[in-house]
């Protein structure tokens, strides 16, 4: 399984570095995803990522590892704000972002597997304070958060899945495959 893979990385690379493929003309072979679920909400993430257990705060947590240390996380919290609407939970969750200051983005989207409002926040870079958590005292570190109701028709339990890395070790396009990966069962 392991020599499988790599070898499936290797293709990946390679088609990512010489730009070939994704016509849908199956020359390219996809690449292998997992699937993190909590309730009725469901992200996938690459290959290379570990699920983790549980925490009393995340329902469901995914981590990506270099050299033994932390440089990804992807996490689903479900019920986490007693908000009214799913953007004042937008606002809760950005309250929650553990390496302090703004936002880079924030706003309403369309989001195809999710029914009803959706909202994204982008943060900048930052610097880790370190501790608990993904990066070392240090590393600069991103982050995205997409929220929306489990339900699907604005109103509690919202959701919350967040994705923190440090700089560098996912691309935008990553980022992007992720993010549009989350999917709300109606």
């Amino acid at each position: 399984m392991r020599y499988r893979n790599a070898a499936l990385g290797a293709a990946l690379v390679a088609t990512l570095l010489t730009g070939c493929g994704g016509d849908g003309d199956g020359s390219t072979p996809a690449s292998e995803k997992n699937t993190l679920t909590a309730g009725k909400v469901s992200v996938t993430f690459p290959t290379g990522w570990e699920e983790g257990d549980p925490t009393d705060d995340l329902d469901a947590v995914a981590e990506l590892r270099k050299g033994g240390d932390p440089v990804g996380r992807l996490s689903v919290r479900r019920d986490f704000s007693t908000a009214s609407s799913v953007a004042f939970a937008a606002h809760d969750a950005r309250r929650t972002y553990t390496f302090g200051g703004g936002t880079k983005t924030f706003g309403k989207v369309d989001h195809d597997g999710v029914p009803g409002e959706v909202f994204r926040i982008d943060y900048p870079e930052r610097e880790s304070p370190g501790g608990e958590g993904l990066a070392r005292k240090g590393a600069k570190v991103l982050g995205t958060d997409l929220i929306a109701a489990e339900g699907g028709n604005g109103k509690r339990p919202f959701v919350l899945v967040r994705l923190n890395y440090v700089a560098g070790q996912l691309t935008p396009a990553e980022v992007e495959e992720i993010v549009k990966s989350v999917r709300v069962a109606d």
